[in-house]
């Protein structure tokens, strides 16, 4: 399959420089800490990779409201967006591994680290999983009446190829890789529109800006339902409980549509793996709180959380996944 994205084989001095700028400075691995100051003793900091208002910045409240409760110390939500999630990422990388600094990830994480250059991090290396807290599939949306649904959106783009446009959170972005699966699943020629971030992307498709674009539903809830977005289909096996009348890919005629998108907890690499296992303990009990279970389901996400080894065998397919696929449609992102 083909892919739209720029090439360049010019260092990336650009992202060096973001790094510089809004990454705190490197420390050493910290030794691991003593039985005697068990974790945790002070404020706990949650790197999301994203702006504010999105749905990881949604999920990393919910669960440190809870944690915060129940830890009884603050779990601050410190918002790191830029370079493809890689500035928050190396946020945490370079952390010390104590378990006080937490990257609340999702599928963005393997996907932009299969694609991003010289990134001053090794994902499969550099890192911790601690747990899985829930999944969703991903959505394709347009404007209210632009397009009645995915069938209807093939339809136009084969009537006048190369003129209709999906909108993504940017290259290399899970979104990005949903755009090049739907081309190769409807066998039709689109155009990929990248933007700086999701929120853009919704904002445009609703202005009418783009024919539509991919999203979890939980990021483009606030658009959706002022009636300002409407769902074309969902990237799954089976209609979501709580949208019982939004159909599937497959149910459409366009197969190999589905695609789970997850949200989870990662630590610094080297954390002890005693820190990692109360960390679980309490976002497993986070997960299945009273609100998680009643928020999460709202935003279309499902609540659920893993062992630490579970959650590492999930970023270790989707690593490997992702590869191919930028591989395959040489995308490279500078």
């Amino acid at each position: 399959m083909s892919l739209h994205a720029r090439k360049s084989s010019r260092p990336c001095h650009w992202i060096a420089a973001l790094f510089a700028l809004s990454a705190l400075p490197a420390l050493p691995f910290a030794a691991p800490a003593s039985a005697a100051a068990p974790w945790p003793d002070r404020p706990i900091r949650m790197v999301v990779p994203f702006s504010p208002g999105g749905s990881s910045d949604v999920i990393a409240r919910i669960i440190g409201a809870r944690l915060t409760d129940t830890l009884r110390q603050p779990v601050i939500i410190d918002p790191r967006p830029g370079a493809g999630t890689s500035i928050g990422n190396a946020v945490v990388a370079r952390a010390n591994p104590d378990g006080y600094t937490l990257l609340l990830a999702d599928t963005a994480f393997p996907a932009s680290s299969s694609v991003l250059q010289n990134l001053p991090y090794d994902a499969a290396k550099d890192f911790a999983p601690v747990s899985l807290l829930g999944t969703s599939a991903q959505y394709l949306f347009s404007g209210r009446g632009r397009h009645r649904d995915a069938q209807a959106l093939v339809a136009a783009a084969r009537l006048k190829p190369g003129q209709v446009t999906i909108g993504s959170g940017g290259n290399g972005a899970t979104t990005h890789f949903m755009v090049e699966l739907f081309r190769r699943a409807a066998g039709v020629d689109i155009v990929h529109v990248p933007y700086k971030g999701s929120a853009p992307a919704l904002a445009d498709a609703a202005g009418g800006q783009v024919d539509a674009v991919f999203s979890t539903f939980a990021s483009a809830a606030a658009l959706s339902g002022a009636g300002k977005l409407q769902v074309l289909a969902i990237a799954a096996a089976r209609r979501h409980p709580s949208q019982p009348d939004v159909p599937t890919f497959a149910e459409l005629g366009i197969k190999g549509m589905v695609s789970d998108h997850w949200w989870g907890v990662i630590a610094p690499g080297r954390t002890p793996a005693a820190v990692i296992q109360s960390i679980n303990a309490e976002l497993v009990r986070a997960v299945a709180t009273p609100e998680a279970k009643e928020r999460f389901p709202a935003l279309a996400v499902d609540p659920k959380s893993s062992t630490a080894a579970e959650f590492g065998r999930i970023i270790e397919g989707d690593l490997a996944l992702f590869r191919r696929i930028a591989r395959e449609a040489n995308i490279r992102v500078d």
